[in-house]
């Protein structure tokens, strides 16, 4: 198998695996995504370093959920609107965290909100 893995064209496919794998699954909000609407909480596997027959079952596992990653990569319509409302949603809880009994402390105060409000508008507006 390791002889296998060595042909370019099979390199290429693992590699491009490899990275889209690690793409989702390293950023937290694409993978709570994908685990939540796309594939019904079966997660991709990331390979081991040390052995091929890992990508093999990292491809297997890819090729298992493949309709479950079209379905998010095509669905980008639905997916974006749902990323807008989340964030919007976001903007409302850090303009008003100043105001709940529940984290008021030390840490929390006015000014720090505000802050964290304006970090999000200007990544918002960017």
């Amino acid at each position: 198998m390791e002889n296998i893995g060595k042909l370019p064209w099979v390199k290429e496919v693992v590699n491009d695996c490899k990275k889209f794998i690690k793409f989702i699954k390293n950023h937290h909000m694409t993978n709570a995504m994908f685990l939540d609407f796309f594939s019904n909480g079966a997660t991709l596997l990331k390979p081991a370093a040390t052995r091929f027959a890992t990508n093999v079952i990292m491809l297997d596992r890819a090729w298992t959920l493949s309709s479950s990653l079209r379905r998010m990569v095509d669905s980008h319509n639905d997916f974006l609107g749902r990323v807008f409302w989340e964030s919007w949603e976001c903007q409302d809880i850090l303009k008003n965290l100043h105001k709940s009994t529940e984290l008021r402390s030390n840490i929390i105060t006015p000014s720090s909100c505000d802050e964290l409000f304006l970090l999000f508008r200007h990544r918002w507006n960017g």
